[in-house]
């Protein structure tokens, strides 16, 4: 569903796997952004967030203990630090682990090449859920790479909300997605669907518990919508990396955070009138926008998702807007998703 990610591999023509990988990335007709890592050698920061897309932590667990320099460089030695072998690898990347392939905030080692072919089905441009939180907020700091700020959306004709209800004493997420025409605001498709909440609850994080289920909505779509207005916090995060930007970057269509809280950042005064917006910035950067949606009530908190700018965001928050304080298309979405009439 959506644009596919860019896949990137890095690639040793010498090496009859990485050539394999290549070959049947290829034949799925995707043709991948090519990386002679061997003649531009990643940086240590980059081997870095190679390591956190590939599920690695210690950078031993990519080098290619059989090659020349790793003897040559002492690298045997189990004491040393991991700058110290990210540093080796930089200088030496023949010591690089091969192929891999990235999609996304996802990578994979293509071995065997068949591997890579996982990048390719939907929803894998990010990795599942993770164990724990630790891992979740480094998930997070590597999608806020992915995520797109400037506009790559058609002009919309199918606008969609999202919301997410926990019934069930919140073992379970109950998603729903409902797509409206725009500029009509007509109701043209809607669905649902639930999956066991596995995350817990912890500020932050709370993509991690209701994505499972808003993607097996969105895969009950007769059409994909060309725009998501998620009930929740878009680039308005600590790490940039909210509900809207993680569902983007998973599913590659265009998404925007409408939140009724505010998660960070701060902001001027605002109007008592509807449409009357203040630029939201966090630690000098611009996240979004406070936008009041309907006069002497409080404000909603815009933020760009995915593949859209922070100002398309706050016009098509405001456009999906009738005389609710939510956007209709996600009123009508917590409505369906909570089972109210």
């Amino acid at each position: 569903m959506g644009s596919r990610e860019v896949v990137t591999i890095y690639h040793n023509p010498r090496c009859s796997k990485s050539r394999e990988a290549l070959r049947l990335l290829r034949e799925q007709g995707c043709e991948p952004r090519i990386v002679r890592y061997l003649e531009t050698p990643p940086r240590p920061v980059q081997l870095r967030i190679l390591l956190t897309q590939l599920g690695c932590s210690p950078p031993r667990e990519l080098l290619r203990k059989r090659e020349a320099p790793y003897l040559e460089q002492g690298l045997d030695n189990a004491s040393l630090r991991d700058e110290v072998l990210l540093r080796a690898m930089s200088d030496h990347p023949i010591l690089v682990e091969r192929p891999i392939v990235t999609c996304g905030a996802r990578a994979v080692l293509g071995r065997p090449p068949e591997r890579v072919l996982t990048l390719l089905q939907p929803g894998a441009a990010f990795p599942e859920t993770p164990a724990e939180p630790g891992a979740a907020r480094r998930l997070q700091e590597v999608g806020r790479g992915v995520v797109e700020l400037r506009d790559r959306l058609p002009k919309p004709h199918r606008i969609a909300g999202v919301d997410v209800a926990l019934p069930r004493g919140g073992r379970i997420a109950r998603a729903a997605v409902v797509v409206l025409s725009f500029p009509e605001l007509q109701l043209l498709e809607q669905v649902t669907a639930e999956r066991p909440v596995s995350f817990p609850y912890i500020p932050g994080l709370l993509s991690f518990r209701e994505l499972p289920a808003i993607v097996a909505a969105l895969e009950r779509l007769r059409q994909a919508p060309d725009l998501m207005l998620c009930d929740g916090q878009g680039y308005a995060h600590p790490r940039r990396f909210g509900l809207a930007c993680h569902l983007g970057v998973i599913t590659g269509l265009p998404t925007v955070g409408v939140a009724k809280s505010r998660l960070c950042g701060v902001h001027a005064g605002l109007g008592d009138g509807k449409g009357s917006h203040a630029a939201l910035h966090d630690r000098g950067e611009l996240v979004g926008y406070v936008l009041r949606t309907r006069a002497a009530t409080a404000p909603l908190y815009v933020s760009p998702g995915h593949r859209v700018s922070p100002l398309t965001a706050l016009h098509y928050t405001l456009a999906c807007t009738t005389r609710y304080r939510l956007p209709e298309t996600t009123r009508r979405a917590h409505h369906l998703a909570s089972g109210a009439p």
